[in-house]
């Protein structure tokens, strides 16, 4: 049905607004409507297709995913039909003379200027044929078994380009590499799964309580390196299998989940390759950044209802937004001519690691409160109130040693962050690259 309504929309060339309000209307509603009803579909007609076909999980686990795959065709179809040739000039102009990644793969592959040295983004960036824009490739784009279930999101044009240009982003020797990375995660995981009990609490909440206060944080903290361990396990191993297959997805799960000074690191490095598509097929047609102040608020309340349509998920947009406009506004404060001296003095990094300590905190609470507290406890307190309790009652010491430590972790990570700046002016500078990406 997506198929025939975007294909109608693109023959009668509608215009651009009238094609971006239906489509996200009728995603919208299909994303509200598979997550109210969609159980109950599935319970009428589950005595008929479990004869025909026996399901291994339930189809609307993977709806989310879908929903993103028949944006992303809708949108890269609709561009290409009308802007194509100007996208594909555009891109290839920037990555040219801007690009670092095209750079680096023209340069391992003896100076080819070839499909093949393109890197994700271009591929994003630059539309396909029209003919490539099909009910065959449609299919194929969202039932790629790799990343089928849980991504790493792809664009459609990057699919298709792939499906014609394999990857070479990744020699052999560094995809043994990452495969070893991808084991490590999983000996890590069953290891710190056998010694640390981190979902103990759910099934006996009541155990929880009887811990300490210093107790319930580690609990609390390790709870969260299970929920990094898991999620950067599944998404690298998927990663991995599509590389071997020639397709290049971006990465998910760049840093530890630690390693966050800022809420915008957040999105670009957690779920990195939900975050490409939020920037291309949201935050840019809704005017980017000269209306980023206004955007956020419609993206975060999409990325909420999108991982599901719960209460400690809207808490969670909540968190993460306030925490979003804070930072905007202290960068905002920071940059103005008053703090000139400051930001060049020997203090600033100092000054930063002190900001980030708070973004660190508030990101733990928030990432506690979404995706920590699906169940509620036996004494009917969501997690949000248990930790609100647990603030309350804490000792001077545990408050000191809490900021001290999240002190050296944002310390740690501008310092991360600064070497990884000047790591890439000098490979710019290696590879010609002097701008831009």
């Amino acid at each position: 049905m997506n198929y025939i309504i975007v294909v109608f929309f693109v023959r009668y060339r509608f215009s651009y607004r009238v094609f971006m309000t239906v489509m996200w209307l009728l995603q919208l509603t299909m994303l509200f409507a598979v997550s109210l009803y969609g159980e109950e579909l599935t319970s009428e007609l589950a005595p008929i297709l479990k004869s025909m076909w026996p399901s291994k999980f339930r189809w609307t686990v993977v709806f989310n995913m879908y929903t993103l795959r028949m944006i992303a065709f809708n949108m890269d179809m609709y561009e290409a039909f009308n802007d194509g040739p100007v996208q594909q000039e555009r891109a290839a102009r920037k990555h040219d003379t801007n690009c670092l990644e095209c750079a680096q793969m023209r340069d391992a592959n003896h100076g080819e200027g070839t499909p093949v040295t393109r890197c994700y983004r271009f591929r994003t960036e630059s539309s396909c044929s029209p003919r490539e824009y099909n009910v065959l490739s449609y299919v194929a784009y969202m039932l790629y078994v790799p990343l089928y279930v849980a991504g790493p999101m792809s664009s459609f044009n990057a699919f298709v380009s792939y499906c014609h240009h394999a990857t070479v982003a990744m020699s052999r020797r560094d995809m043994l590499f990452y495969a070893l990375r991808v084991l490590n995660l999983y000996v890590t995981l069953v290891f710190m799964l056998h010694f640390v009990f981190v979902n103990a609490f759910r099934v006996y909440p009541e155990v929880f309580f009887r811990l300490s206060i210093g107790e319930q944080a580690f609990l609390l903290y390790y709870s969260l390196a299970f929920l990094w361990l898991k999620f950067s396990l599944v998404w690298k191993l998927n990663r991995l299998t599509a590389l071997l297959d020639g397709f290049d997805v971006p990465e998910d799960m760049r840093r530890c989940f630690s390693n966050t000074v800022s809420i915008r690191d957040f999105w670009r490095d957690w779920h990195a390759s939900f975050n490409l598509w939020i920037v291309r097929y949201m935050y840019i047609p809704m005017g980017g950044n000269k209306r980023k102040h206004l955007n956020i608020f419609p993206v975060f309340f999409f990325i909420a209802i999108w991982h599901d349509i719960e209460l400690h998920l809207l808490k969670w947009a909540m968190c993460v937004l306030i925490m979003f406009v804070l930072e905007l506004c202290v960068g905002f404060l920071w940059y103005l001519p008053f703090f000139a001296r400051l930001r060049c003095s020997s203090y600033r990094r100092l000054i930063r690691s002190f900001g980030g300590l708070f973004t660190v905190f508030g990101l733990i609470v928030a990432n506690l409160i979404g995706f920590s507290s699906q169940a509620n406890t036996t004494s009917g307190r969501p997690m949000d109130q248990v930790i609100s309790e647990g603030l309350l009652m804490v000792s001077p010491i545990f408050v000191v040693t809490l900021f001290l430590f999240l002190y050296c972790v944002a310390a740690l990570g501008i310092m991360n962050r600064d070497m990884e700046a000047a790591e890439v002016r000098r490979l710019k500078k290696t590879h010609g690259v002097f701008s831009g990406a």
